[in-house]
């Protein structure tokens, strides 16, 4: 990488999002800066996912075959160019929608 700056601030802003998950009570798993999180149906991951996408938070839901039946997940990738102010609406639009699904913190940690 022909920047340092860049990649010193990919670590910050994923350990960042992780923090803010976590005041939550919800663990994000993956020590990277692309973070999956456990949501479970199919209809119930895409239904987090555009509501999240109508929050103005785009997050890919990922559903069988890409992952094995029952495990479908948001897959959220973070950037070295994302704010600090981004990161945390991130974290609480995404905790939002979960909750909105009846999805509790546990399912997160099992990602």
């Amino acid at each position: 990488m022909k920047d340092p700056a860049l990649l010193s601030s990919l670590w910050r802003n994923q350990a960042a999002f992780r923090e803010d998950m976590a005041k939550r009570g919800r663990t994000a798993a993956s020590p990277t800066a692309i973070v999956p999180i456990l949501v479970g149906g199919d209809r119930e991951t895409m239904e987090v996912s555009n509501a999240l996408f109508d929050r103005g938070v785009f997050v890919h839901g990922i559903r069988p075959p890409t992952v094995p039946e029952g495990t479908g997940r948001l897959r959220l990738t973070l950037m070295a160019t994302h704010t600090r102010e981004m990161i945390g609406t991130a974290a609480a639009r995404i905790d939002e929608a979960l909750t909105e699904q009846g999805i509790g913190p546990d399912r997160i940690a099992q990602a």
